[in-house]
């Protein structure tokens, strides 16, 4: 959980912001172990409330939801395109409502605006 703190300051601007001005009051070394406990009460909720964390990036999310995605077949996305696996998945999850594309590097993906459940063979 250190290493996963750590990298968590590292790259997300909230956990960042928070280490910092815990760093100022007590020291780099408390402050991570701070942020390891913050970050498994985030987990905690995550997991017993079936919500996403409320400082997630909206784009990251859809872009990991992409990508795993890619990995399955449409049986096992239950006959949902990429685009509509991401959709559902995120009104799931209750974020990204506005989201309409997903910008990485280069390339700019589309998302469907509504899934559609109950999709025709």
């Amino acid at each position: 959980m250190i290493q996963a703190a750590w990298i968590a300051v590292e790259k997300h601007p909230f956990w960042k912001a928070r280490f910092e001005t815990l760093a100022y009051r007590i020291g780099r070394l408390k402050a991570i172990v701070a942020i390891v406990r913050k970050l498994l009460v985030v987990v905690w909720h995550v997991l017993t409330e079936r919500v996403a964390d409320r400082n997630a990036d909206p784009e990251m999310v859809a872009f990991k939801l992409m990508l795993w995605s890619w990995k399955l077949d449409k049986n096992k996305r239950s006959g949902l395109t990429t685009r509509q696996f991401v959709r559902y998945h995120l009104l799931r999850l209750s974020l990204g409502h506005d989201l309409t594309h997903i910008k990485r590097t280069s390339k700019t993906y589309g998302l469907a605006l509504k899934p559609e459940l109950d999709p025709v063979s």
